[in-house]
């Protein structure tokens, strides 16, 4: 057998330590070609290593499948690879797992500490020196620890506690979601993810209890049972809505009834542990004595109140019971019946916060929305006119009037967090406190320990500290695992020491950072020991709060001119206390020792915040686009192709050139409203989850939100501009209105992940629902479950059209778009499974991640269409008579994906035969123009104010042409100061050569 030195760079043939050559076998041929490690089991024995670990290793830096097979003593890398190739491998393996770094010896055993750390133990030297901890094989050894592995105090993990044999997925850009290399890769991620219209929700500590705030809720229920429908949850028996009246009568005959009699009956009609009669029992059973009842109710209460539900009915339910039968008694002691509801425990503290924000969100009606725009309106400091004459500098200035007088307001008008979300909103301006509310607030309500958020909180809500998220550097950004800046601990002074370490280390694009902000969510390297322990959060003081300026070691500064606001900090041996990490996943002691999450999916939930949120922000962009596109194009005339008697020229909006270019996206915006919402709801009932430590929900809602972001953004963005180009040359001026909305939001496409490798996690875990469906395994979530209605043994077939208007039938469009979507994630498994490099994957990831965005949306659009249709769901009832107008919205959504939009994917996958799009383009023409003559009132019906759209080409009234040159006159260089100033450089100009050879000259 032939033999190489162990390294392999030294080239004495006495070296001692020997190794068997690798040697390498490529067998199969198409999607089963795999290369076989024949000696793999000689190599390893050589290196005091198990031979799956070499082979695994092999895995992760080649981004192919592996397998071990120790039975038959066969170790396997997907695909063809050179035996050279591997060779070299191999000597970064024995250099990162097996050499000692002190002395590169090889005699070296794998020690695994309580902490789970891997430290190579040299029998040459006697050091003990810690592995790579970053490399993703580290999971796979803890998993799969050896049988000589000396243990450090490690409890319950038994020698081959995973199969060896198990087929695992590695590739380039992510590892399982179980891996613990990416644990606090999850923990500090999921702190960028916030917005503002997504999370401001939580980010209030008191409950708004003013008259106005209880009325705004009342608007939207009625006294105790008249509208406890809608929550499909609490209905799932017979005459659910009956029961609660039946309840509700017995309790009104019955008031002395005990607390067991009530019991009793409640159980008799099934509705004990309904939270809906939690509502019907605090009307019934209290009066405006309330704050003396509730003591001697207190079990009974305990007894129905049992669960979230509950405790928000009971909320509900007093509410009610103030704001429509006892206001003038109550409405003053409602902090009295909170407390004792509080005290006795029976609501939890975070309830109470969601109670206080979430109803005046749901429920807020537009004339809240134009109460709070009359006094911006009236404001000369939220004049929307001067912001496109401004300067860089003076734009920054009056960001920080407008922060600074919003703050006023909210104090002199008592406004609500909901009055203050707003008036943000209809500000329309990226300001310096944007990520004060969307993300310092946010994140430290998710990441912060109970004793965190009750000091900073209460802070940062009276702004006694202004607060901003630094994650991206200069250096790095979509590789948050490789941010630079550091946070090592001093265990004797119990401080952290943030520092920058080089110049690609600076945090940059930090918005409100360079002038506002006194302090920031930094995400940095944890270090303990000299041991990293990955990125985590920590709240570091930036600015003295005594003159606003920066702090010894921090240095800050402006990025420059850009259309998205940034700035950059360094920071220099700053210290900050041990109490500034946040601490509610994972903690740090005071004598440095490190405790993981409990969980660690638990960090990871959060981190979808934003990307949820965004969807939503998609649906607005393109809302607001296409209401001013739209009402220009229907004042905007061209031309007089039908020659009519009026003489008139035709509207615009009526050439089918343009109605292709704006219509559609009409209909995307409601189509990415309604998912909005539905995304939303998935959203909240997983974040409810994971407070229970329950995953179910997670790898499908980080899924959904992934793809949704990228295609939602991406969609938004393109349909942005092209409103703009559809509007001609004054859709360029920067009084359309589009234009600053485009700039702002084309961003949105790279923050918080750049969309093509966010679409790789998208594809990830379609493969992974597929490879479920594979095993055998029907559990699927609840946007894939077209992947197992298709059979892989068919992909060739389209999908049967049976008429040409077959296409506008529900079902048969789900099927078109499920077969699509569930070919293409075949056709990339089947790539991986033939060993491509996951990195060379990427168009074909991307591709699977629109089909699956396509799909949900429909998926989503077609089951409130349906609602709506049958009077069922949250708002069928109410809306049911615009079913048929959403049913053509729908419809438009479908044909304009499958004709235009993706049709190569559709053709690619052929899900549809080229012979089906004749049919498919009639239908879709014909039904653009039906849409077309709705166009004005569908845009309209979004409800945005001239105010919010800031347009003078899309305002309400048509005055395209009038508001136009009214705006254009604002400008200074229209004024008679600057012409009379200019003038004189001009006549410079034109009389120069008089002035140097003194002859004038007379031009007429």
């Amino acid at each position: 057998m032939a033999t190489v030195n162990i390294r392999r760079d030294v080239k004495d043939s006495f070296y001692r330590y020997k190794m068997p050559v690798l040697r390498g076998k490529v067998e199969g041929q198409g999607n089963g070609i795999k290369t076989v490690v024949v000696n793999m089991s000689d190599v390893a024995r050589s290196l005091s290593r198990p031979p799956g670990y070499p082979t695994k290793f092999f895995g992760c830096e080649l981004g192919a499948q592996t397998k071990m097979d120790e039975k038959n003593d066969r170790y396997i890398v997907n695909g063809a690879h050179d035996e050279n190739k591997l060779r070299e491998l191999l000597d970064s393996f024995i250099k990162k797992f097996v050499l000692c770094p002190s002395c590169s010896n090889p005699e070296t055993d794998i020690i695994i500490t309580k902490n789970d750390e891997i430290l190579l133990d040299c029998k040459a030297c006697g050091q003990r020196n810690p592995a790579d901890m970053r490399h993703k094989l580290v999971t796979y050894i803890l998993k799969n620890p050896p049988t000589n592995a000396k243990k450090g105090g490690k409890k319950g993990k038994k020698n081959g506690t995973s199969s060896a044999g198990e087929e695992g997925q590695n590739g380039d850009g992510e590892v399982d979601d179980e891996d613990d290399d990416i644990i606090s890769r999850r923990i500090n991620k999921e702190a960028a993810n916030m917005i503002i219209e997504s999370k401001l929700e939580n980010a209030g500590w008191s409950v708004d209890i003013s008259e106005e705030a209880v009325a705004r809720r009342m608007a939207e229920l009625s006294v105790k049972t008249s509208l406890l429908g809608g929550d499909d949850d609490d209905d799932d028996f017979e005459n659910a809505d009956n029961k609660y009246d039946l309840f509700g009568t017995w309790l009104d005959e019955n008031q002395g009834a005990s607390d067991q009699e009530i019991i009793e009956k409640a159980e008799e009609l099934g509705v004990l542990e309904k939270h809906k009669a939690v509502q019907v029992l605090v009307q019934c059973i209290f009066t405006d004595k309330i704050v003396q009842e509730l003591p001697k109710r207190i079990k009974l209460l305990k007894r129905f109140v049992t669960s979230e539900k509950a405790q928000k009915s009971l909320l509900g339910g007093i509410e009610r019971l103030v704001g429509l039968e006892y206001k003038d008694e109550l409405l003053p002691k409602v902090s009295k019946i909170l407390m004792i509801l509080y005290e006795e425990e029976i609501v939890e503290e975070e309830v109470f916060l969601k109670w206080g924000e979430k109803p005046s969100k749901r429920y807020v009606d537009r004339d809240t929305s134009k109460i709070v725009e009359e006094v911006l309106r009236g404001d000369p400091v939220f004049d929307k006119s001067k912001r496109p004459f401004m300067s860089r500098s003076e734009r920054v200035y009056n960001a920080l009037e407008i922060s600074k007088r919003l703050v006023e307001l909210r104090d002199e008008k008592d406004w609500s967090i909901e009055d203050m979300r707003q008036a943000l909103s209809l500000v329309d301006m990226h300001l310096p406190t944007t990520l004060h509310y969307g993300a310092f607030i946010a994140v430290i309500l998710s990441q912060g320990t109970n004793e965190q958020i009750a000091k900073w909180i209460p802070l940062a809500e009276r702004h006694a500290v202004i607060g901003c998220y630094a994650q991206t550097e200069l250096g790095h950004g979509s590789n948050v695992a490789g941010l630079e800046t550091l946070a090592t601990y001093d265990p004797e002074k119990e401080e952290f020491v943030i520092h920058s370490p080089r110049l690609q280390s600076s945090k940059w694009w930090i918005g409100g950072l360079g002038v506002l902000a006194t302090h920031a969510i930094v995400q940095a390297q944890l270090i303990i020991h000299q041991r990293p322990y990955g990125p985590h959060t920590f709240i570091v003081p930036i600015r003295s709060l005594k003159d606003h300026t920066p702090l010894k070691g921090v240095t800050v500064g402006d990025i420059g001119p850009k259309a998205y606001g940034g700035f950059n900090v360094m920071f220099h041996q700053h210290r900050i206390p041990r109490e500034n990490m946040l601490m509610k996943f994972a903690q740090v002691s005071k004598d440095g020792k490190y405790t993981k999450p409990p969980h660690d999916k638990l960090s990871y939930g959060s981190m979808v915040t934003l990307r949820a949120g965004m969807v939503h922000e998609a649906a607005s962009v393109l809302a607001r686009a296409t209401t001013i596109a739209t009402r220009y194009t229907s004042v905007r005339r061209q031309f007089n192709s039908s020659a009519k008697d009026d003489n008139l020229e035709t509207q615009v909006i009526s050439y089918s050139s343009v109605q292709h270019r704006i219509v559609p996206l009409i209909a995307l915006a409601y189509a990415f409203y309604v998912t909005a919402e539905e995304v939303m709801n998935t959203f909240e009932k997983m974040m409810d989850q994971l407070k229970n430590a329950q995953t179910d929900l997670l790898g499908d809602v980080h899924g959904l939100t992934c793809a949704l972001k990228t295609y939602g953004s991406r969609r938004a963005a393109e349909g942005a501009e092209e409103c703009r180009k559809a509007m001609g040359g004054h859709g360029y001026s920067a009084f359309s209105g589009i234009s600053e909305m485009f700039a702002s939001y084309i961003p949105s496409n790279t923050y918080e992940g750049d969309n093509f490798v966010l679409a790789q996690q998208t594809a990830r875990y379609v493969l992974k629902e597929l490879g479920k469906v594979q095993s055998g395994d029907g559990n699927l979530g609840p946007f894939s479950n077209y992947l197992a209605n298709i059979d892989p043994s068919n992909m060739s077939h389209p999908v049967s059209l049976a008429s040409e208007d077959a296409i506008l039938d529900t079902q048969v469009q789900l099927e078109l778009f499920g077969t699509r979507a569930a070919r293409a994630a075949i056709e990339l498994a089947s790539l991986v499974q033939a060993g491509a490099k996951w990195t060379d994957l990427n168009i074909e990831a991307w591709n699977l991640n629109c089909a699956h965005a396509e799909f949900v949306i429909l998926k989503v659009f077609s089951q409130r269409v349906e609602d709506m249709d049958k009077g069922t769901g949250s708002s069928g009832s109410k809306y049911s008579s615009l079913a048929g107008v959403l049913r053509k919205l729908r419809n438009l959504y479908v044909l304009n994906t499958i004709y235009s939009v993706s049709t190569a994917s559709f053709l690619m996958t052929k899900a549809v035969h080229p012979d089906q799009l004749q049919a498919i383009g009639n239908q879709y023409r014909a039904l653009l123009r039906q849409v077309s003559t709705m166009a004005v009132s569908l845009t309209d019906s979004f409800g945005f104010s001239d105010y919010y759209l800031n347009s003078a080409l899309g305002s309400y009234s048509g005055a395209a042409y009038e508001n136009l040159f009214e705006a254009a006159q604002r400008d200074p260089v229209n004024s008679d100061a600057w012409k009379k100033k200019a003038y004189k450089v001009c006549l410079m100009i034109i009389h120069l050569h008089d002035y140097l050879f003194n002859s004038p000259m007379s031009i007429q």
